[in-house]
């Protein structure tokens, strides 16, 4: 399985061009018959021309997965609601750090 997307470039610091990826299944290995473990494979292009490659394993994705949609769904609830902007700021930054933390342990630099 595998898919693209692309989003529009503007002006300003590098930021995410397009988006490649694809579901590898180990099906075995020398120690295993059958593992049957998928991995998400995905190729990160930036607007300044550099490209990142992550694989990550389902746990590790689906832990991504919800961490930028409750991002996403925070940053939709402060466009409403102004006046908490401060308070989730706070939930946005903590979640921020657990995303910082999963980026070292897999070896990604983190934008600063």
């Amino acid at each position: 399985m595998d898919g693209n997307i692309h989003v529009r470039a503007s002006a300003g610091p590098a930021h995410l061009a397009s988006c490649r990826w694809r579901v590898d299944v180990t099906l075995s290995t020398s120690e295993v018959a059958r593992v049957l473990r998928p991995n998400v494979v995905m190729c990160l292009e930036l607007t300044d021309g550099t490209v990142r490659t992550v694989e990550v394993g389902l746990a590790e994705f689906h832990q991504l997965r919800h961490s930028v949609a409750y991002m996403l769904n925070e940053m939709e609830w402060a466009g409403e609601e102004l006046d908490s902007a401060h308070e989730i700021g706070k939930r946005a930054q903590a979640q921020w750090e657990k995303l910082r933390g999963m980026s070292d342990e897999l070896g990604i630099q983190a934008p600063t």
